[in-house]
């Protein structure tokens, strides 16, 4: 039965039952209310089938009700079936403007909402075992404003508080709210509790499919969802899971919170079924974009969403809501009615930005470019040289090109353009073309009635450094099918032309009896799907020309947080820094000083035996101090500070030296000016260890095949050399792979095996794929130990290390010579497997398999060497090596022992402006041989041993020790000569300077 009044399709049990083939029932959260009835009917599910009329077919959902109530078709499927016919009234109706639709609605932005009929379902996997968090203290001053927030949520509805068992706690983190004063916001640490929660997937409109729906819009409103989470209620059997503990007690969310990991997805999809049916509105998220190609079509739109917001419970925030504008900010764009642009906020923000001065930086500054990429013509090859500074063991080295980079990239976002609106009726075409470095499409549409042309989107990628070596028609060939699938969305479905200033591919694109080459064959068969028709314009004429070759200082005000913080870091500093000495400072010291209280007392009262002949008394009621010539004598609780001020500038034993005598004189000053300067961590850290190791020698294995060693040469031409080397003989093994991943080196490294049989162990630095699980359990497999060498220590496999200097030396020369690489590989081989190694004095071939390997050249030798002789002459040639090595630098065995404390050099990858070792210190908990692991906190580290750097600590005296134990003589006892000392005891002391208190 058609029913006016019904807003769904509704089958009962005993017609539904009647159905052949019966369709298959999906489950539904929908809860269908009988008329004036407040009691829901049981939903059994719901199906999608085809309905037909006589002269319409349509495809509609029907909701499947327990018992025999009668089946209904709603108002809106009757209608389009024709079955009901709406004849409009005869009088003339006005649409309220927005001013009256918001006192209409004035109910919308009172209080926080609840959608209706609705409650969230989190599925969450048992089988994790449930996690109850230690408690996080919350500081004083903001308990006041989090138990407000927390009474006033709990009014609302939104939490409750917790009785009986809680298998899940989890901690909150309370912010003070930056544009709200006096407030704070409570964010619940869900991280362990996401663990369980499993994820939920619905769709969110990307911004693709926003412009297509937002074609011809020339008014726009925007509504705020108050508290949007807040609005949605958690099933009860839902809620345990979100329990937070407090100093008030233990709490949980009746309403959805935003730190379950599935609330973004579940909230979009809610929000997104309320709007559904209604043209003109999209949400993403919490905000509701409405619009309309008139004022009238806007009016019609927004009214319609106010009463669905209405029908299900839920409120608006009335201060965010913006109302019936020519343009406005939505999802990180402005929407208007010319188009679509970047929004200028976040344009400013990268204009203000500083350049970067760390990979992490540019990272972040990408990062927020990326997001206007639309925009920007050739944004690829623009920004080439700043992603250029992101490679792997690409050094840092901010230059010329990566300024120029920069400020291009600048200049083109500040004059973005607005891009329009896509429309599926008018005619489409693409612009492309490829650079060295880059390609660079541009969707564009032409106006049928003006014959304008308007941009839709801009679109560059870089090439990878394989595809950089193609030819240009290659690159030419590849830009069209990339700008064809980048575009897919757009262009699929309906015929299109791409324009290239290439025109070699009109005639391999265009003609199917070509026979282009087999990469180029196969991106015309990516290229089928598509209705596109390729044809020739020149470069002067293609706007892509431009983004292929071009592609793609004022600091933002700190916020508050930021700027407690560095106030009070610049506090923590400026009182740690030693404060200049005053003369009553001193003289306040050396009258509590008893060893100069006596020298004091001698001089006034002349019973001194070395008193100069002319004694001069220099007291005064207010300050009290001694002099020893031209110096003042410091008190012993005042000088470790003096020499602490003295280093301030972190100068030299020397010069710190020669500043302190210029001014002050204390028994034992050099001592302890070399005790304090050897023991500044700052000092430590921040100085190069010029000494280095002896070199170690390992012990040649017993027999061949018995260690191996395993690594890795990049090659320019995109592919690697998997080298395996044999300890004992230096037999090496050469495999071309494509990828160092697992599953690329696992099997070579079995078909190698298989011919020469499992080692005993195998050695390998920690990079991928022997840092993975996969290796792991190759090694278990197969019953071979796998050795990780020392973390940037290769020379601890330098055997196989020169071996590939010297492949890779080979492969450049026969690329230089154009001539096949792979084959003067194999010759090279051939040869250094026949040559009597320099360690060993014997063929690699020969030591491997024990017979000599024949080659091109003659040979009348036979006869194998024993390999004892082998041994010998390994160990002659190590030493020897060893020898001139150590003789070349200044070498010193490591003295690093369990327990000390030393600093770790930092990795080679460190810039130029820091120190060389980093400046917390570790923890040595274990040294094999020169493999030495230290712990700091949670941080574990294994290196060689000159990495690390013994820490040189000062014991803190205790007050009134003496610094050298004699403070009855005024002599300098220091232990080693002192040049300025011997010069100024030379001196004679001028008449006019005696020796005076």
């Amino acid at each position: 039965m058609a029913d006016s009044g019904s807003s769904i399709n509704i089958l009962d049990e005993q017609d539904y039952n009647k159905l052949s083939p019966r369709p298959s029932l999906e489950q539904t959260r929908i809860k269908v209310y009988p008329y004036q009835t407040e009691t829901p009917l049981p939903v059994l599910g719901q199906f999608t089938s085809t309905v037909a009329s006589e002269t319409v077919n349509r495809t509609e959902t029907f909701y499947v009700v327990k018992g025999t109530s009668g089946s209904l078709l709603s108002w809106r499927t009757s209608t389009d079936l024709q079955l009901l016919k709406v004849v409009k009234p005869i009088t003339h109706q006005t649409l309220p403007t927005v001013e009256q639709l918001t006192t209409q609605y004035q109910d919308l932005f009172q209080g926080l909402g609840k959608l209706k009929d609705y409650q969230v379902q989190l599925h969450i996997d048992e089988g994790v075992p449930p996690v109850a968090q230690p408690h996080r203290r919350v500081p004083f001053h903001l308990r006041k404003q989090l138990e407000e927030q927390l009474s006033q949520d709990e009014k609302l509805g939104v939490i409750e508080r917790v009785e009986g068992p809680t298998p899940w706690v989890s901690p909150i983190v309370v912010a003070p709210k930056p544009k709200s004063p006096g407030k704070v916001r409570v964010c619940v640490d869900m991280r362990r509790a996401n663990t369980a929660v499993q994820r939920e997937r619905h769709i969110t409109p990307t911004i693709k499919e926003i412009i297509g729906d937002l074609n011809g819009a020339t008014v726009f409103s925007k509504l705020d969802l108050n508290q949007g989470y807040n609005q949605l209620e958690l099933a009860p059997e839902s809620r345990y899971i979100t329990t937070f503990s407090t100093h008030l007690g233990l709490m949980r969310y009746k309403r959805l919170n935003f730190g379950i990991s599935s609330a973004a997805e579940i909230f979009q999809n809610a929000i997104r079924e309320s709007l559904d049916g209604i043209p003109g509105a999209i949400n993403i998220s919490d905000d509701i974009l409405v619009f309309g190609k008139t004022q009238k079509e806007h009016d019609q739109a927004l009214a319609a969403v106010f009463q669905r917001l209405r029908e299900r419970g839920l409120t608006l925030n009335k201060l965010k809501c913006e109302y019936s504008k020519n343009s406005l900010e939505f999802f990180g764009y402005v929407f208007g009615a010319d188009g679509m642009a970047p929004d200028p906020k976040k344009v400013q923000d990268i204009l203000n930005l500083k350049a970067p001065t760390s990979v992490t930086e540019v990272r972040s500054l990408l990062g927020m470019t990326n997001y206007c990429a639309r925009f920007v013509e050739g944004y690829a090859t623009i920004t080439e040289p700043l992603r250029a500074l992101t490679h792997k063991n690409h050094a840092w080295e901010w230059m010329d090109k990566q300024e120029h980079a920069l400020a291009q990239l600048r200049h083109v976002l500040a004059n973005a353009p607005v891009t329009a609106y896509f429309n599926p009726e008018k005619t489409t075409e693409i612009f492309v073309d490829a650079s060295p470095v880059g390609l660079g499409a541009i969707l564009a549409q032409i106006n049928p009635t003006t014959k304008v042309k308007r941009i839709i989107a801009y679109a560059s990628r870089s090439l990878t450094t394989t595809e950089q070596r193609y030819s240009q028609t290659e690159r030419e060939a590849l830009a069209v099918v990339w700008a064809c699938e980048h575009f897919h969305l757009y262009i699929y479905g309906k015929p299109v032309n791409a324009y290239t200033d290439h025109k070699p591919l009109v005639a391999i694109y265009g003609n199917t009896n070509s026979k282009p080459p087999a990469r180029i064959e196969r991106w015309a068969l990516r290229l089928q799907p598509y209705q596109t028709t390729v044809y020739y314009r020149k470069g002067e004429e293609n706007p892509a020309d431009y983004m292929s070759r071009h592609p793609s200082s004022h600091t933002e005000p700190c916020s508050r947080q930021e700027k407690v913080a560095e106030e009070y870091i610049n506090y923590i500093a400026t009182t740690s820094t030693p404060t200049a000495l005053t003369l009553s400072m001193i003289a306040e010291a050396t009258g509590r000083d008893p060893t100069l209280r006596a020298v004091i007392d001698a001089v006034q009262s002349g019973k001194w035996h070395e008193l100069a002949k002319h004694p001069k008394v220099d007291t005064d009621t207010f300050h009290t101090y001694v002099i020893r010539g031209t110096k003042l004598v410091i008190p012993n609780k005042l000088q470790r500070r003096v020499v602490d001020l003295a280093h301030e500038g972190h100068q030299g034993i020397t010069k710190t030296k020669s500043l302190l005598r210029e001014k002050v004189w204390f028994p034992g000053i050099n001592k302890m000016v070399e005790e304090r300067v050897k023991s500044c961590l700052a000092c430590q850290v921040a100085t190069p260890e010029a000494a280095r190791e002896p070199l170690q020698m390992f012990i040649l294995p017993d027999q061949a095949w018995d260690e191996i060693s395993v690594d890795f040469a990049e090659l320019s031409t995109g592919d690697y050399l998997l080298v395996v080397s044999d300890d004992y003989s230096r037999y090496p093994i050469v495999e071309v792979i494509r990828s160092v991943a697992a599953q690329a080196v696992i099997p070579k490294l079995q078909h190698i095996f298989s011919q020469f049989g499992i080692p005993g162990i195998l050695k390998s630095d920690n990079g991928p794929p022997f840092n993975s699980e996969a290796f792991a359990t190759f090694a278990a497999n197969l019953g071979f130990t796998h050795r990780k060498i020392t973390p940037y220590w290769p020379r601890a496999n330098g055997e196989v290390e020169r071996f590939m200097r010297t492949v890779k030396k080979i492969v450049k020369i026969a690329l230089t010579q154009q001539k096949p690489w792979r084959e003067e590989l194999t010759n090279f081989l051939w040869n250094f497997r026949a040559t009597p190694h320099s360690s060993t004095g014997k063929a690699p071939a020969t030591a491997f398999f024990n017979r000599q390997l024949r080659t091109k050249l003659p040979d009348v030798h036979t006869n194998a060497r024993d390999p004892a002789e082998i041994q010998e002459t390994d160990q002659k040639a190590k030493r020897k090596m060893k020898k001139y090595a150590d003789s070349k630098a200044y070498v010193k065995p490591s003295r690093v022992r369990p327990g000390d404390t030393v600093v770790l050099k930092r990795d080679p990858s460190h810039r130029k402006s820091e120190t060389p070792y980093e400046p917390k210190p570790y923890k040595v908990i274990s040294c094999k041989g020169s493999m030495v692991t230290a712990t700091r906190g949670e941080k574990t580290v294994t290196r060689n041993s000159s990495f690390f750097k013994l820490v040189r600590q000062q014991d803190e005296p205790t007050e009134g020790d003496s610094t050298d134990g004699e403070h009855d003589n005024l002599e300098d006892t220091d232990g080693e000569p002192d040049n300025t000392a011997q010069a100024e005891e030379q001196q004679q002391e001028p008449h006019r300077y005696p020796q005076r208190v």
